[in-house]
């Protein structure tokens, strides 16, 4: 016969081996106490008659073996409901808990365990369990609105080389060190933006590393506007900036600054028709560009 394998079973089983010592431990020490016992008063009483004394002993045997079988039947019957009963109650949520984990590992996020159990311990356990699945759930769904919006970043740059591609060859683009300083600058972004991937794989809120340094904004949305030039050429969208003079600085990511001016900058120009503008402005307002 194969020993129980489930929480249920073996938690059952010990139980009913418990409640086995108990009643052998009960009926051993029963049988060794209580006749003596018995013959000793039966004695106190001043009885002399052998053939009474045997009969009242005889007597007492049988009526004290056949409560104890009553009892002792009475009393697993008893222990063992209450056993089931308990092991029911400690083995179901852990087998909800078990079911849960299987769906979690297969990724549905949704699954959640019943609240409450056999004493707090299993409470808090299906708690912990349901904050885990909530803040898998949330992660899960950040990192594929990161990985999405990677994706709509890394078109932008690409756009932008293919653009001064195609613009060197027809001749529309100079062939100059402002062209390929353009595309440098592309390719930079397109480095960075990889480097981006591995940290989505690893995000757990929607937010990218910034590297803050003092620096000009002007010379910033002049470059983004340089790079989307051709683009704004190719559509005949007149694409102007104007900028103050003189230095300012201010603390940005100058590669985070360029994509937030690139997708403005593509935004406009998907919405803008045909012979339409684009202007594009650096301003100082109270002490802010």
């Amino acid at each position: 016969m194969h020993a129980p394998t489930t929480l249920a079973g073996r938690l059952m089983a010990a139980q009913v081996l418990v409640i086995g010592v108990g009643a052998i431990t009960l009926a051993g020490a029963a049988f060794l106490v209580a006749p003596a016992l018995f013959s000793e008063h039966l004695i106190r009483t001043g009885e002399e008659s052998a053939e009474v004394q045997k009969h009242a002993e005889e007597a007492f045997a049988s009526s004290f073996v056949i409560a104890l079988a009553l009892a002792t039947l009475a009393a697993l019957v008893a222990a063992g409901l209450v056993s089931w009963f308990m092991v029911r109650r400690v083995a179901h949520p852990v087998v909800e808990l078990a079911d849960a984990a299987d769906a979690l590992a297969a990724g549905d996020y949704t699954v959640r365990v019943p609240e409450g159990g056999f004493g707090v311990e299993l409470t808090r356990l299906s708690a912990a369990f349901d904050h885990m699945a909530t803040r898998l759930a949330t992660t899960d769904t950040t990192r594929t609105s990161m990985l999405a919006d990677l994706a709509h970043e890394i078109r932008t740059p690409l756009a932008t080389l293919e653009a001064y591609v195609d613009g060197m060859e027809d001749g529309v683009v100079p062939v100059d060190a402002t062209s390929f300083a353009v595309m440098r600058d592309q390719v930079a972004r397109m480095r960075r933006l990889a480097g981006d991937l591995k940290e989505a794989a690893a995000a757990e809120e929607h937010a990218l590393g910034l590297e803050l340094a003092p620096l000009d904004p002007v010379p910033v949305a002049a470059l983004a506007v340089a790079a989307a030039r051709p683009a704004y050429l190719a559509k005949h969208v007149e694409l102007a900036f104007t900028a103050p003079h003189g230095s300012r600085t201010v603390r940005a990511d100058p590669e985070r600054l360029q994509q937030v001016l690139a997708n403005l900058l593509d935004n406009a120009l998907r919405h803008t028709p045909a012979g339409g503008s684009v202007d594009v402005s650096v301003k100082e307002s109270d002490h802010l560009v």
